[in-house]
């Protein structure tokens, strides 16, 4: 867990030292392929000095993705509907992150949980580049 967490102290250091040149659905699709990749990464680490680094890396992705994924968000919804619209995308990003917790949990039982982790983190990487080839970033 600290390692997380210092990722996360590191990323939002870095996006607050790079101002709004890292915010933006670029780096958010950049971040969300980046994030999917080091979490398949999982497979094949077999040390806890090479765990402590990819989970390093996980807590500074995931604070860059969702601090860019939020900045686009609000700049593209009108001012009145700013609240609401945050709201329900809280209640998304909670509510896929505990059912993918609970698939994670079967196909870990399953398969190890390594591979559950490899898995998600595979299936995360190619539904960001999906939905980033569907849509034009400028």
């Amino acid at each position: 867990m600290a390692c997380v967490g210092g990722g996360a102290v590191v990323g939002g250091l870095g996006m607050a030292a790079f101002g709004g040149n890292l915010r933006g659905p670029r780096t958010a699709v950049r971040g969300a392929v980046l994030f999917g990749i080091v979490l398949a990464a999982f497979a094949v680490v077999d040390t806890v000095r090479a765990t402590m680094v990819v989970l390093f890396l996980l807590g500074a992705l995931q604070t860059v993705t969702i601090a860019s994924m939020m900045t686009t968000i609000q700049s593209a919804v009108h001012d009145g509907m700013r609240g609401r619209v945050m709201s329900m995308v809280t209640v998304i990003l909670f509510g896929f992150s505990t059912t993918g917790g609970l698939v994670a949990g079967i196909i870990g039982d399953h398969l190890t949980v390594p591979w559950a982790l490899a898995w998600g983190g595979v299936v995360t990487a190619a539904v960001a580049v999906v939905l980033a080839r569907s849509r034009t970033f400028t």
